[in-house]
């Protein structure tokens, strides 16, 4: 006999005991009362909870419980739901003092919560049933308790909005459509506010910025007082919400130069430093801010009125005129241009100690004024401006002369270095007819191991051979000579022109038929070495004829070198 069953028959012995039966039936009792029911244990009052013949009439129970009947009449929860209304159903009595009075079909975690009109989703689907069916929650405490119900074992007395259990962190700002906002999985983010529905929409980076940030929270929330402001916030000016880095400097908005994507970014471009006591000009324009104005102090005041406010003096103090440094913009450009080439041009070089002239004029000025262990960008102070402070010397000591014939001027001219004014008939050798015509360098040649450039001009010999190959191979040199004199035969003027008469300078003279013979009819060449010019076999030659003519057979004496 199921637990149903149990009860019906019980109800019926307890209404035929309290309709008169006999004295022995009246003793008979289904079983005592649960605890919570204790006080309507005995036969006088039965008809407390039951109706005779009828059993147990849920209007009965409702007597009693009359919080549950208000809400069945409203038509609010699980009891007013007509699967519901016969109160046996689920509570049934006679089972002792220990037994609970609640049956759960399918046990009480498997409960549908959504019958009771309040279905579970979310974070409140995780709850044990206790977190929220407890006294601290219940509306209806003292009701209840004066109905004799214990609220630890109710489920009765909790309201359904969200405030009813959770305390209101607006503190009443917001209204009390918590879900407008907040969803049921997680309170946090309120996925379900828009910002861009507000007076401020969120945008660039304010949407990054958390709630916090500009809605702080007040309070605790362990002791009830956390509080969480969201309306009566100051958003006209960025200053309500933003310290001033300016300190108060830029009377216009913050927006006329910086944007909501970033502070720093794009404010360069909308910032106009016309207005300011610098304007940009040139290749200021497209410097970083920060290039400037420092980090750490980037809105400390700046002098500006000269470059080396800002810029290292390049030339190391270079530039001083009368003790004083002169600016750099004197000769550079912050323009267009930039910095170089610098502005720095003839007419103001024309006023230094060095003007240029001649090929001076088509020198850039980094081939002089060069880099060096002292100044690293250029030196432009000379204490010498003599051409070997610029120039070596190719000439190493043979120009070695005294005063102003030292100077390389005495020679050679600006226009063009290979321009020389030099009068070589002041040397020992002065140069005429074709030793005019020939270049410096065809006689001074290179000094070997020398540096390029550096040519002989002193220890030249002035014979012909000191110069000129000797194409006899000193045939004619003369006894206790070490030169040949190529002068007595030939001239400056023409080598080939000789002047050799072999009738007044020769042992043999040519007449007869010997006088239109050509040279090499009698002098032959000499043996030559490869590379070597040919030359011919001059002396010493015999005179005798058999020594020209060996088949010539003759009596007479030969006389003064005549046959």
């Amino acid at each position: 006999m199921d637990l149903l069953a149990r009860s019906a028959l019980r109800a019926l012995l307890l209404g035929l005991a309290c309709a008169g039966a006999a004295p022995a039936l009246a003793q008979l009792s289904p079983g005592p009362l649960s605890s919570a029911h204790g006080e309507l244990e005995g036969l006088k009052r039965c008809t407390a909870c039951h109706e005779m013949g009828e059993g147990v009439r849920a209007d009965k129970c409702l007597d009693c419980h009359r919080q549950l009947g208000a809400r069945i009449a409203a038509g609010k929860g699980l009891h007013a739901g007509s699967d519901y209304a016969d109160c046996i159903r689920c509570h049934s009595e006679h089972h002792g003092r220990d037994f609970a009075l609640v049956r759960w079909p399918g046990g009480e975690t498997n409960f549908d919560h959504a019958a009771a009109g309040y279905a579970l989703n979310g974070a409140h689907a995780r709850l044990a049933c206790r977190d929220c069916h407890r006294e601290s929650l219940q509306q209806n405490v003292p009701a209840l308790r004066a109905e004799g119900g214990d609220p630890a074992r109710s489920f009765l007395g909790l309201g359904t909005s969200c405030l009813d259990c959770h305390q209101d962190p607006h503190r009443g700002e917001l209204g009390a459509r918590c879900l407008a906002c907040h969803g049921e999985d997680a309170w946090r983010p309120a996925s379900g506010f828009e910002h861009a529905t507000t007076r401020y929409p969120l945008r660039g980076q304010h949407a990054e910025v958390a709630c916090e940030k500009c809605h702080p929270r007040s309070g605790a929330a362990a002791t009830g007082d956390l509080r969480i402001a969201f309306k009566g916030v100051a958003f006209a000016d960025c200053r309500d919400c933003h310290q001033d880095p300016h300190a108060g400097r830029f009377k216009e908005s913050c927006a006329s130069c910086h944007t909501e994507s970033g502070w720093r970014q794009g404010a360069s471009a909308r910032f106009d430093h016309e207005r300011t006591r610098y304007p940009l000009r040139g290749r200021h324009i497209a410097l970083d801010c920060a290039a400037c104005h420092k980090p750490g102090a980037p809105h400390a005041p700046l002098a500006h009125a000269r470059c080396l406010d800002c810029h290292a003096d390049k030339h190391e103090g270079q530039f001083k005129l009368a003790g004083k440094l002169r600016d750099c913009s004197d000769c550079h450009d912050a323009g267009i241009k930039g910095w170089l080439p610098a502005s720095f041009g003839l007419a103001q070089h024309a006023q230094c100690r060095y003007p240029l002239a001649g090929a001076h004029l088509a020198v850039a000025c980094r081939d002089c004024h060069a880099p060096t262990a002292s100044f690293a960008a250029g030196r432009f102070r000379f204490q010498d401006t003599s051409c070997v402070t610029c120039h070596a010397d190719p000439h190493g000591k043979a120009m070695a002369l005294a005063g102003e014939a030292r100077r390389c001027e005495a020679c050679h001219q600006v226009a063009s270095w290979r321009t020389v004014a030099w009068d070589h008939a002041q040397t020992a050798f002065p140069l005429a007819e074709r030793h005019a015509e020939v270049t410096c360098r065809a006689c001074h040649a290179p000094i070997a191991g020398q540096a390029p450039g550096v040519l002989r001009f002193a220890g030249l010999g002035k014979d012909c051979t000191a110069c000129h190959a000797d194409v006899h191979q000193g045939q004619f040199v003369p006894t206790g000579e070490t030169a040949a004199r190529c002068e007595r035969c030939h001239d400056s003027r023409d080598w080939f022109a000789a002047r050799f008469d072999h009738n007044r300078d020769a042992r043999f003279a040519l007449d007869g038929a010997h006088a239109p013979l050509a040279c090499t009819a009698c002098h032959a060449p000499l043996p030559a070495a490869a590379g070597q010019a040919v030359t011919l076999h001059y002396k010493p030659l015999p005179t005798d004829c058999r020594s020209c003519h060996p088949d010539i057979v003759t009596t007479q004496s030969t006389q003064g070198g005549r046959p």
